[in-house]
């Protein structure tokens, strides 16, 4: 990879993949930043994580590629996401997405990994908003 990349890339602990990320910056010659390790240089704490906010939007954007993807043609592609003005607007546009789905909202289901953490409680409170059943 010959960019510069500024990421969560999860390889600086050994996690799975990790030799197979740094060498592909390595053999191109680019610059990783790892936002895992971006700390405040006086207290030495993180001061960038995923949170609910993340989980929230994360999960809008999967369910709006979903949705896509269920399109007659089976081939769809969520080709751009845009800003909403408000968290009202954003779930009312998934909601009517997963409504276009067969069966609609209330045939969805979804898996929640980690639902009780940062991310994951954003995501869980995504889905409800949405309709979801649990």
């Amino acid at each position: 990879m010959p960019h510069t990349h500024i990421q969560f890339a999860h390889c600086y602990k050994q996690q799975g993949g990790w030799a197979d990320v740094l060498r592909r910056f390595a053999e191109g010659k680019g610059t990783l930043y790892d936002l895992e390790f971006l700390e405040d240089p006086e207290s030495r704490r993180r001061v960038a994580a995923f949170g609910f906010h993340a989980g929230f939007a994360g999960a809008a954007a999967g369910a709006l590629a979903f949705a896509k993807q269920q399109e007659e043609s089976g081939k769809g592609v969520l080709k751009g996401l845009k800003p909403y003005a408000n968290e009202t607007k954003m779930v009312d546009h998934v909601k009517q997405a997963l409504e276009s789905v067969e069966g609609g909202v209330e045939n969805v289901k979804v898996l929640v990994i980690g639902a009780l953490g940062r991310c994951g409680s954003g995501a869980v409170d995504l889905f409800r908003k949405a309709g979801l059943k649990e």
